[in-house]
């Protein structure tokens, strides 16, 4: 199956998901605005997303679907299932134990995360609540993580993409639903979006387990620590996890920072970052999950040359529809973020936030969408050292970055230097992937880079000068010049890419006529 057909399935399904995600967040911004409860949910959120970030979908991924992979190929289904089998009990004991862990040291990890809140009465009280509530999430997610990787392998990979769609779903429902009647017990109504969060992890673990089970899989209680699969995934994971800790530890760096600077910013930057995971989602997530597990079945074939040129392909790919995603949301980022978020008690003193936070996030997303494809890459190739290293060198400058810039420019500090570590980070993996596998030509990908910057940057120009020129007065006539601004500017980006024969434009058009 080609990388690009294969993902475009799964750009459908992750668009779902990120719609969804999108209607959340309003939900979420009309109910409870921008302020002292919500900075409290996003940082008790947190919590286990960074450590979901740090054993499942991150490193987890990356080593479980290569050997996986391998397994499938020269064991047959029936061990491959075993290996599932192993992988899911190995994370029920692990994980289970991390959960009571949360819920128990509640209160040292919401210091740890966000120590500003505790100079605000019940700010900190309210976010320690919520992540014993959130506790398990962690444990839930990683199954569907888990079950996702193995999924993949097996080349399913539409439910998959499409389970995050579940939890935003029951999360939105379960909010809708419970906020009304929160007060009438005495509670604080963020606490009904906590409540659907918790939900919506187990339901996005539950959709997959039916279509896993038409695979042949069926669960067993079985544990054994000398299966060699395991041993691989589990020292695969070991650098992995180390990598993401030093990621991890930046993201509490970022928390940090922004707590101390009252309420709203833990927010804002949430909102904004949330945004850039729509494009980064779409066009960076799906290649780089379709090319994990091609790339996977290549090496294991011997067919390193295919596997260089996929990897590049997927790269080039990315950089068009990615600085295209940047140019729009730089140029049109205020009028995006009021039509998606400025209702209830989202201000416009929220949204004018927000949107300068969006512009600098938005720098970085062709960056790190690529480092998402590139990562796993090192990983399939049996090499889990060099992202490690890679990921802990553009961290530590982001760091020092941020400390430094944060008493000049304030919590703005946070999205400036996200960017710029991640475009670091790109630097060191592609050079370092161009000497491991010829066939993935660093000198292309820049020119790639260079056509791709240049006819985004004039598609960003006009969609800036359409929308101040055509005339539009609330909401309804706001977003309707902005969905005629953005279809213009897909046109334009399309139509003189097919003109001047970009193999980027090429091969996007190509992926969606096989579709048809």
């Amino acid at each position: 199956m080609r990388v690009s057909t294969s993902a475009m399935s799964v750009t459908i399904a992750t668009a779902i998901s990120r719609v969804l995600g999108l209607v959340r967040e309003q939900v979420i911004a009309a109910l409870f605005g921008a302020g002292l409860a919500t900075d409290a949910y996003n940082t008790a959120f947190r919590i286990p997303n960074l450590l979901r970030d740090l054993f499942a979908e991150g490193a987890l991924g990356a080593a479980f679907v290569p050997i996986l992979s391998e397994r499938l190929k020269n064991a047959g289904r029936s061990e491959a299932f075993r290996l599932i089998n192993l992988v899911i009990n190995a994370l029920l004991v692990l994980l289970g134990a991390i959960t009571i862990l949360i819920f128990i040291f509640s209160r040292e990890l919401t210091w740890l995360l966000a120590s500003g809140f505790f100079s605000i009465p019940g700010k900190a009280e309210l976010a320690i609540f919520m992540t014993r509530i959130l506790s398990s999430f962690l444990l839930f997610v990683s199954l569907a993580a888990a079950f996702m990787g193995a999924l993949n392998s097996f080349g399913r990979f539409f439910l998959p993409a499409l389970a995050p769609a579940i939890f935003n779903l029951v999360n939105i429902i379960i909010t809708l639903t419970l906020a009304p009647f929160m007060r009438r017990f005495g509670l604080d109504p963020i606490l009904a979006l906590a409540s659907g969060s918790m939900i919506g992890g187990i339901a996005q673990f539950a959709i997959q387990i039916p279509s896993l089970h038409r695979e042949g899989y069926r669960y067993s209680p079985v544990i054994d620590t000398h299966d060699p699969g395991l041993r691989k995934i589990a020292s695969m994971m070991v650098p992995a996890v180390i990598g993401l800790s030093v990621t991890q530890f930046n993201v509490v760096i970022d928390t940090q920072i922004a707590s101390h600077f009252g309420n709203g910013p833990v927010t804002w930057l949430n909102y904004a970052f949330r945004l850039i995971q729509l494009p980064i989602g779409l066009f960076g997530v799906s290649l780089a999950t379709v090319n994990l597990a091609a790339i996977s079945r290549m090496l294991a074939g011997g067919e390193r040359e295919e596997a260089g040129r996929s990897v590049g392909a997927s790269v080039q790919t990315s950089f068009l529809l990615n600085l295209a995603s940047s140019a729009g949301l730089i140029a049109l980022a205020v009028p995006i973020i009021r039509i998606i978020f400025q209702h209830g008690r989202f201000t416009s003193h929220d949204t004018f936030e927000t949107a300068s936070l969006l512009m600098l996030y938005a720098l970085g997303i062709s960056a790190y969408s690529a480092v998402k494809i590139l990562a796993p890459t090192f990983y399939a190739l049996g090499e889990p050292y060099f992202p490690l290293k890679a990921s802990a060198f553009a961290i530590g400058l982001k760091i020092v970055l941020n400390l430094s810039l944060s008493t000049v420019i304030g919590f703005t500090s946070v999205a400036l230097t996200t960017s710029i570590a991640a475009w670091v980070n790109f630097a060191l993996l592609s050079r370092k992937l161009s000497h491991k596998m010829e066939s993935f030509n660093i000198h292309d990908l820049l020119r790639s880079l260079l056509r791709s910057l240049l006819l985004c940057s004039a598609m960003g120009i006009l969609v800036w000068f359409l929308h101040r020129l055509i005339p539009g007065a609330g909401m309804s006539m706001e977003a309707l010049r902005l969905a005629v601004v953005i279809g213009v500017g897909m046109m334009f980006l399309f139509g003189v890419g097919r003109i001047f024969h970009m193999p980027e434009t090429d091969r996007i058009v190509r992926a969606l006529w096989r579709r048809r």
